[in-house]
């Protein structure tokens, strides 16, 4: 169940000033995303330095790339309803299902809504002659901010759900500033 494990290669001792080997497995199922950075911490009987930290750092091939990453509004007009577009493109050979587009963490429905800014999400396909490789699937990801939207900066969850064996749904962020006049 866990990400990295680390293990001794062999189980004799390490002499002094001796090197040993140790293994690490990474579980890229257990990687929530693209990208993961752990520390393991190796424990020893010596003196001088009891644990030692190890960084393992993994980049997992991606399911499907977003282009940009993230929404990005900039500093919108109080009552100018503005728009912000994601390009999702799959980057594996089976079919990619883009299951839903929400401001809350799917699973977490009940309730969840409740302070949720205006937000309105949409998931476009992009017509296939238009796909920038032709066995990739891509869909346009929308974000509207509708005219009442509160002034002040936001930094806003927004989760997509896709059919991605590995994790159920990816986290970005539409984020920007509505400015008063």
């Amino acid at each position: 169940s866990m990400m990295a494990i680390g293990k001794m290669a062999a189980t004799t001792p390490i002499a002094p000033g001796k090197n040993g080997e140790l293994v690490i497995t990474v579980n890229p199922n257990r990687i929530f995303g693209f990208h993961s950075l752990k520390t393991l911490t190796i424990f020893s009987n010596d003196p001088d330095h009891p644990t030692v930290p190890v960084e393992v750092e993994a980049r997992v091939e991606p399911e499907f790339v977003l282009e940009p990453e993230n929404f990005d509004f900039g500093v919108v007009e109080k009552g100018v309803p503005s728009v912000s577009e994601i390009r999702l493109t799959t980057r594996q050979e089976s079919p990619l299902l883009v299951k839903s587009l929400t401001l809350y963490q799917p699973g977490t429905e009940e309730g969840a809504t409740a302070d949720l800014p205006p937000v309105k999400l949409e998931i476009l396909p992009v017509p296939v002659g238009e796909w920038k490789t032709a066995d990739r699937a891509e869909h346009i990801l929308r974000a509207s901010l509708p005219a009442d939207m509160p002034s002040g900066p936001f930094n806003t969850p927004v989760y997509v759900a896709t059919d991605t064996p590995r994790f159920p749904h990816h986290r970005f962020f539409a984020r920007g500033e509505v400015k008063a006049p």
